[in-house]
C-alpha cells in the first residue's frame, strides 16, 4: 500500500509543485525584464 501511494500520490503532487514553481518563477522574470525595460527608458 505504501509503495503505491509513494508512486502515484506523492509523484504527482511533486508535478504539480513543479508546474506552480516553474510558472512563478517564469511570472518573475517577465516582470524584472519589465522593470529593467522601464528603467532603461530612463
Amino acid at each position: 500500500m505504501r509503495a503505491i501511494y509513494e508512486k502515484s500520490v506523492i509523484s504527482a503532487r511533486v508535478e504539480q509543485f513543479e508546474v506552480k514553481i516553474i510558472e512563478d518563477c517564469n511570472e518573475l522574470l517577465s516582470q524584472v525584464k519589465a522593470y529593467l525595460d522601464l528603467e532603461g527608458k530612463r
